[in-house]
Order: structure tokens, then C-alpha cells, then sequence
């Protein structure tokens, strides 16, 4: 970021769908097609700054319809949502296999605690979906509605993921307190929420506006 410029360029011969760097891993996780399925590529950076995916690291994904619409690490999860499901693959668990949680209907945000023990995911219809996840990979599911229209992003604040933050066309922040499930409200911020971010000492909350602004927020 220093330098204002790309320092390395790689042609990976390979349509993109979504990437996503996990510092786990210390490798980026690439969706893209291969032999007619999707499925997860692994790339990393060799010496001369160039982007090399590994053949034979490859997570296949369920068979599933629908775009990509996010795709992320947090820790030991890779996530990705695509129509009507999320998609999670434990990254500190070999062989990597991706599991599939079903949704009833269309997914549009995500986001993942930072202890990897839950994830959130917000729908078309405005409501807020917990994933709680256990050793056996196994999850149970709780909603909430608040939002009127589509849930348009979500984030668990920083350290230890007490809040997280939800968006979307009523131009108000929604913060989730995830110990009681109770809710406190930023509102009149004057144009629908597009993405969500913290600081990573998660004093700061910079929240992107579709009036292209962004608001800081303590």
C-alpha cells in the first residue's frame, strides 16, 4: 500500500469466481471452475512474487445452484455463500471438506465470530440467520427479523465477537449483542449500508454508504 502500485501480477488461467487470504494457511483460496464443477483452488505466492495454485489442493464443493455471492476466512473457516446455502470447510481439520448448511432462502451477507464458533448470514427477506457450530461439525440455527429488506451486510466486532453489526436499506446500523440477543440502534446515516468493517483493535467501525461515503464510528 506504500507504493500505490501492483508489485505482483499472476495469470492463473482459471476463470475467478471469489478469493479470499487466510493467514492460518498463509495461502489465498480461489473458487473457480474445474471440469465443469466449482471448487476451491489453493494458490500461494512463490519467490519471485507470482501466484502459484497448487493442483492438488483442491476443496470440492456440493453440488449447490446459484452465484457466489461472499466467500471468507476468519481464523480456521473458509465460508462462502452461494443461492440458498452457506458452504464451510474447517481449515485446521485434514483432509478439508466443505459442508453444507441449507437456508429456505437466498443468502446475501456473511460473516464469521473469531472464535470460529458460529457464523451469521443475512437473506434477501431481511432476516438474521446464527449458525452455531460444534466439534462434529454439526450447527443449529436461530433467527431474528428486524431489517424490512434485504440484510446487505454483516460483522462480529473485534476481539471477541460480543457484537455484531448488521446493514442494509433502512440506513440504520443494527448492533447485535450476541450474550442476551438484545439490540441497540445507529440511526439516520443517511443511505443504505453497503459493507461493514473493523479496526483491528475494534475501537473503529467504518461503515460504507451507497452514496459513496463512509462513516467512522466509535
Amino acid at each position: 500500500m506504500t507504493q500505490k502500485k501492483i508489485v505482483a501480477s499472476s495469470d492463473l488461467h482459471k476463470q475467478i469466481w471469489r478469493a479470499a487470504y487466510s493467514p492460518y494457511t498463509n495461502s489465498y483460496f480461489i473458487m473457480h471452475g474445474k471440469e465443469k464443477n466449482d471448487c476451491v483452488g489453493i494458490a500461494k505466492f512463490a519467490k519471485d512474487g507470482a501466484l502459484e495454485v497448487s493442483e492438488d489442493l483442491i476443496i470440492p464443493l456440493p453440488s449447490v445452484s446459484g452465484t457466489c455471492k461472499q466467500m471468507l476466512t476468519s481464523g480456521k473457516i473458509l465460508a462462502c455463500l452461494i443461492g440458498k446455502c452457506l458452504l464451510y470447510c474447517r481449515l485446521d481439520k485434514k483432509p478439508w471438506k466443505c459442508h453444507k448448511l441449507e437456508h429456505d432462502i437466498t443468502l446475501i451477507s456473511l460473516s464469521i465470530s473469531p472464535n470460529d464458533a458460529e457464523m451469521a448470514t443475512g437473506d434477501i427477506a431481511g432476516k438474521l440467520c446464527y449458525w452455531h457450530l460444534d466439534d462434529s461439525n454439526s450447527s443449529t440455527k436461530s433467527t431474528y427479523h428486524w431489517h424490512s429488506h434485504a440484510l446487505e451486510c454483516l460483522h462480529y466486532n473485534v476481539p471477541d465477537g460480543s457484537i455484531l453489526y448488521s446493514g442494509g436499506h433502512e440506513g440504520v446500523l443494527v448492533l447485535w449483542h450476541t450474550s442476551t440477543n438484545s439490540r441497540t440502534f445507529v440511526p439516520r446515516l443517511a443511505s443504505q449500508l453497503v459493507s461493514l468493517n473493523t479496526s483491528a483493535d475494534g475501537t473503529l467501525l467504518a461503515v460504507s454508504l451507497a452514496n459513496n461515503s463512509i462513516k467512522i464510528i466509535k
